[in-house]
Parts: C-alpha cells; structure tokens; sequence
C-alpha cells in the first residue's frame, strides 16, 4: 500500500490520523486508497436527473429482450415529490414497461450500459 508522510502541525483531529500518529513520532503516515464501508457490489450508483436516455442491461432477459433505454421518466403531479417511475423501451422490440427507477440500482438484475 502506497503512503504520504505529512509534517505534524496540529494534533490529530480524524479518526486515521490518530489511528496512524503512533507510527511516526512527528509524522503521520496516511493510506492514499481508502475504500468506503458504504460501497457495495450489488448497487449501482444512478441520479433520477440522468435517467433519461440513459442504456440499461438485464441479467436476466425479460420476455426475450436484453437491452433496454430509458426513454420516458414519469414526472409526480407533486412537484415537491422526487421521481418515482421511468419508462424502459427494448431496443430490438420497441415494447415499453414502466418500472421504479430504484429497480436499476439493483446490480443483481440490471447493468449500466449494453454488454
């Protein structure tokens, strides 16, 4: 793992830096790759404001198809409301269903992009 020494001005104020202070008398050493416990493999990381035309891939082909794009995000009759649902079309059939948008985040039945 690389690392970057930096010069003791102040003392440790975040939880790494005085993990990592007893190291270095004068110095401490902090980890340049810090991987967030929130992070997660199953999710992907998608804003209901990019939605649109945006390509999705099923995991698992429904009704035959596999690749679909966004070609509708169904706005609430409250405006204070967030999105709630899209509308997916299959590029091959040109069927539409309308779904939650959140079911894309789902990384167990759908992949960003077209693979």
């Amino acid at each position: 793992m690389s690392a970057a020494i930096f010069q003791k001005s102040a003392p440790p104020t975040s939880k790494m830096q005085t993990m990592y202070s007893h190291l270095r008398q004068g110095h401490f050493i902090v980890p340049l790759r810090i991987i967030s416990a929130r992070s997660s493999n199953n999710m992907n990381r998608i804003s209901p404001k990019k939605l649109l035309l945006s390509k999705w891939t099923a995991v698992h082909p429904i009704g035959k198809q596999k690749h679909f794009l966004v070609s509708k995000v169904i706005l609430p009759e409250d405006p204070q409301q967030g999105i709630e649902l899209i509308e997916i079309e299959a590029v091959y059939s040109k069927k539409t269903k309308q779904i939650c948008w959140r079911e894309l985040s789902d990384s167990d039945h759908w992949t960003q992009g077209w693979k």
